[in-house]
């Protein structure tokens, strides 16, 4: 297990990177926005549901393609996520449609609090949904924490396998060595961290005891004892759609 001293050192050295901090390597596939890693994950004409990274300086972009409610998933490093609250207000987003979860990816606070806010994200982007509004979220680059909560959306609404939700929703948009510019420290951590929350998440749908009747807390008891070797097998190799810059 990786000490928090590990984690940061890794992070400064993997922070200092250019290619890293430019953030998310990842194209849009959605007309219409320009946003990297912006990618519809669900819903339908009438009400999307769209992952994507940061959209800083483009919250205009949003409001013009008829983004209803925004979730951001991240939690505050550089007064970022105030900035963009700013912005998508200016745009003409009200701030009640605008919901901000304070989600790490590393060196998180316990399992139970990650778990959480999970079941708090997409009880917002799936109710969002519902009520015929589209939906965007996203953390910073939009490869991890957004990557594993467009995976349970996948599991939920489309019934997709684990091993398809996590090949095809986070591998392959991003997440951990999914995106190949990102420091080795980090990849370990969030395999350490974020994989096993998504399994077990995933056990609870497959089991029926996490559904869209019943995203409740009852998935977040006791920290789930993630067998090494199944978490071996969920590890992501460079995306096909990773581009070098």
């Amino acid at each position: 297990m990786h000490s928090k001293a590990m984690i940061l050192i890794g992070l400064c050295i993997g922070l200092s990177g250019a290619a890293f901090a430019e953030g998310s390597p990842f194209r849009s596939t959605v007309r219409g926005l320009t946003i990297g890693n912006a990618h519809v994950v669900g819903g339908n004409s009438r009400a999307q549901i769209i992952r994507g990274s940061a959209p800083l300086g483009k919250a205009d972009e949003l409001a013009r393609f008829g983004v209803d409610e925004v979730l951001i998933i991240k939690n505050e490093t550089r007064n970022e996520v105030q900035r963009e609250i700013s912005e998508l207000v200016a745009a003409g987003i009200p701030r009640s449609s605008i919901k901000h979860i304070p989600y790490r990816y590393v060196d998180l606070e316990s399992f139970s609090v990650a778990c959480r806010q999970t079941i708090d994200a997409l009880r917002f982007i799936l109710t969002a949904q519902s009520r015929g509004r589209t939906v965007f979220y996203h953390c910073t680059a939009g490869e991890d924490r957004t990557g594993l909560v467009s995976a349970l959306i996948r599991m939920l609404t489309q019934r997709v396998s684990t091993s398809d939700a996590f090949k095809g929703e986070m591998c392959e948009n991003g997440f951990e060595a999914g995106n190949r510019n990102k420091p080795r420290q980090v990849v370990a951590a969030i395999r350490q961290e974020l994989t096993p929350l998504f399994l077990h998440l995933a056990m609870k749908i497959r089991d029926g005891s996490l559904s869209l009747r019943r995203l409740d807390y009852s998935a977040c008891g006791a920290e789930p004892e993630v067998a090494e070797a199944v978490v071996q097998r969920y590890r992501c190799q460079t995306s096909s759609r990773f581009r070098a810059r």
